[in-house]
């Protein structure tokens, strides 16, 4: 018998006829899609509602009456009035929670005193079917009134129970009915607890989901106020600087050059003009941008400022935003915009220190860059011609600026005419500083100059 090894396996293995190609599969049909139940209208959940409680108030109506008649022998002249208005009880309980409880109360007992002839062979005082129409009444109850009431009726029913027991005494002894009433007082208290706690619930729920609509309205309008506010601040920091600056140029340069022809002199004076026009027309722009700015956004500590501060700052691009995306001035900047104030006709000497030596943050050194911005801006337009002092002083911890100007002064100054501003600027600073955990003070000095002193972290939230 002839062995086979290894090898002649997979010679023999490798000779086989190849296999046929499966046949490809038929691509499935992609399951259909559940179409999302539509919730019922108010209206519709209303007319289901009286639907299912008149059915069930009809169920209970024609089974109380013959078993009434039947099983404890009720006068049939009365048995259709008492369990009317017992079982009427039922939608009345929607309308009038309180009349609806002492009618169930009041028919319930008198129905206990008159099928008293059938307690010897069926239970009593509380038959299968009044205990279901009571505490469906209490249950409703319950949901429509207060939980006080509700137990109040409770209690009604079980004392209007016992005072029947205690006044048919001869005929049932008490002990004997007092099962049917423990059985009724556990069976309603139950009903009434679960329509308590479920309409506690359903109230809790609403109330979340109107929290939860309101929070949303309040982030949106927020998020809507905080985007204008940047808006203004960016406004007020870039444009204005500039138009500032542009004024304060048209305005000096008839002194600045001497000799300029008549026209040329006159064309000055009308960018002048116009950038002052220009000038008023954005501060009026920016009242509007910020009049729904929150409160406590202008003293740096208010957390409203601060967090609006901070999403403009550079901290990070927002969604849609492409220009947080651009490259944010800081410390580096300082000495190319204390050059452009001094092209516009400012005097300023500039004392960096060692404040350039060391980097720091790049949203504390927009704040830097800003708060001097703003501060050069208002001393070109409100004291023209005056000298400006610039200081930058940086220690491990903070980052000190100074910026004083001294008093107005030069005929170009009374040319300008000092322009009033609307105090943004001096918001915005308080605001960016405030943002990265610093403080803005400001003030006259002895001489009638101005002084804007700021100290920053060298990390945001690093120091206050």
């Amino acid at each position: 018998m002839p062995r086979f090894g290894l090898p002649d396996t997979l010679t023999a293995w490798s000779k086989r006829a190849p296999r046929e190609p499966r046949a490809p599969r038929e691509p499935r049909l992609p399951r259909p899609t559940r179409t999302p139940r539509r919730a019922l209208s108010p209206r519709a959940r209303r007319v289901l509602f009286w639907v299912v409680l008149s059915a069930v108030a009809a169920s209970l109506y024609a089974v109380e009456v013959p078993t009434s008649v039947e099983l404890y022998s009720v006068p049939i002249e009365i048995v259709f009035i008492i369990v009317a208005a017992h079982v009427g009880a039922l939608p009345l309980a929607v309308w009038r929670p309180r009349e609806a409880s002492g009618l169930a109360v009041a028919a319930a007992f008198i129905l206990a005193l008159v099928s008293i002839d059938g307690a010897a062979s069926a239970p009593w005082p509380w038959a299968v079917t009044p205990l279901i129409t009571q505490s469906l009444v209490l249950a409703i109850v319950a949901w429509r009134d207060t939980w006080w009431w509700a137990l109040a009726a409770w209690a009604g029913s079980a004392a209007a129970s016992v005072i029947a027991a205690l006044v048919l005494w001869a005929k049932v002894p008490f002990p004997e009915s007092l099962t049917s009433i423990i059985v009724f007082s556990n069976i309603a208290l139950f009903t009434v607890a679960a329509a308590i706690v479920l309409r506690l619930l359903l109230r809790t729920r609403v109330q979340l989901a109107e929290e939860r609509e309101t929070s949303e309205s309040e982030r949106t309008r927020r998020q809507v106020a905080d985007e204008r506010t940047r808006i203004a601040r960016e406004l007020h920091d870039v444009v204005a600087h500039s138009m500032s600056i542009l004024n304060v140029q048209a305005t000096s340069a008839p002194y600045r050059h001497p000799g300029l022809a008549p026209e040329v002199v006159t064309e000055f004076e009308q960018i002048a003009a116009q950038t002052r026009t220009t000038l008023a027309e954005m501060r009026r722009l920016l009242g509007v941008l910020r009049a729904d700015e929150p409160a406590g956004g202008v003293g740096g500590s208010g957390t409203g400022g601060a967090a609006g501060a901070a999403a403009s700052v550079g901290s990070g691009p927002s969604t849609g935003s492409t220009a947080e995306l651009a490259p944010q001035p800081g410390l580096p900047q300082l000495p190319a915009l204390i050059e452009q104030a001094r092209q516009a006709g400012a005097e300023i000497l500039y004392q960096p220190g060692t404040a350039l030596d060391q980097p720091v943050d790049d949203v504390v050194g927009l704040s830097a860059y800003r708060i001097v911005q703003e501060s050069l801006s208002n001393a070109l337009r409100h004291a023209p011609g005056a000298p400006v002092t610039v200081t930058a002083t940086r220690d491990p911890q903070v980052l000190e600026l100074i910026v004083v100007n001294g008093p107005v002064r030069g005929q170009a100054a009374r040319e300008t005419g000092q322009l009033a501003g609307a105090g943004f600027g001096l918001r915005g600073m308080h605001e960016r500083a405030g943002a990265v955990g610093g403080t803005v003070e400001y003030g006259p000095t002895p001489d009638g100059g101005w002084r804007v002193s700021a100290v920053l972290p060298a990390r945001p939230g690093g120091a206050s």
